[in-house]
């Protein structure tokens, strides 16, 4: 099965293509905020490098985040039209999963922290399973870093937000970290297309126009008009309760 992987959520755009679980062609550039510029190209240079024809793939796969809301909006969206004009299987796969398949260490445990803006980070724990790798065992949260540590605290620390909020950790930690490899912590395009890959052969692919972006928390545009409505309305200015 050959699938094509869309990665957007963090300060990297990536893509690659990948077939049973080989990589054939795989495109990264540092992206921040001009993702949407950025993107069609690496789709176009990724299938070029993998002399894979559109008609060609078997599936598309991408990740739903919890990340930057612009670059998962614009990674969706390309996939869903990707998808539906090619007539091929759409999967989504969690961001902070795509980094704990990323580990190549053995570890027990694993907490992976990735930037939410703010200074807090959307967090989520695992531990090793014999069956599958690194498997989820809380739900994805945005906390502030050290309160992630009461996740996992015997975890090892991976993702983003392990080196950008580092000094916090580790002196919340008393100086007592372990952290997984830099290179390890931004999610892989590669691994979004395996991943996805194994979602479809296991017919865990939705429709497209099913996917929904991970936000974890409200965009700043719907955070800043619920402020709005709470000043029309009255509420939150001692006028709880206010019509």
């Amino acid at each position: 099965m050959r699938v094509l992987g869309i990665e957007t959520s963090g300060p990297f755009s990536g893509v690659a293509v990948a077939e049973r679980g080989k990589i054939l062609a795989e495109v990264t550039v540092r992206s921040e905020n001009l993702v949407s510029q950025h993107l069609f190209p690496e789709i176009i240079r990724v299938l070029d490098n993998a002399r894979t024809a559109p008609r060609e793939l078997d599936g598309v796969a991408v990740s739903l985040g919890p990340g930057r809301f612009t670059g998962l909006r614009v990674g969706i969206a390309a996939a869903v039209g990707l998808a539906r004009g090619l007539g091929t299987p759409l999967a989504g796969v969690p961001t902070l999963d795509v980094v704990a398949r990323g580990l190549r260490g053995d570890y027990a445990a694993a907490l992976v922290l990735t930037d939410a803006g703010k200074k807090r980070v959307y967090a989520a724990a695992y531990r090793s399973s014999e069956t599958s790798g690194l498997e989820r065992v809380t739900p994805f949260v945005l906390m502030e870093p050290e309160e992630a540590l009461s996740l996992a605290p015997d975890a090892t620390l991976a993702g983003e937000g392990a080196y950008l909020y580092r000094k916090r950790l580790e002196a919340a930690a008393g100086g007592n970290l372990s952290i997984a490899p830099e290179s390890e912590a931004y999610p892989s395009p590669v691994n979004v297309a395996i991943m996805g890959a194994e979602k479809i052969a296991a017919r865990e692919a939705g429709e497209p126009g099913s996917l929904r972006p991970i936000y974890v928390r409200p965009s700043e545009a719907e955070e800043k008009f619920g402020r709005i409505l709470i000043d029309v309305t009255g509420r939150g200015n001692g006028q709880a309760g206010s019509p």
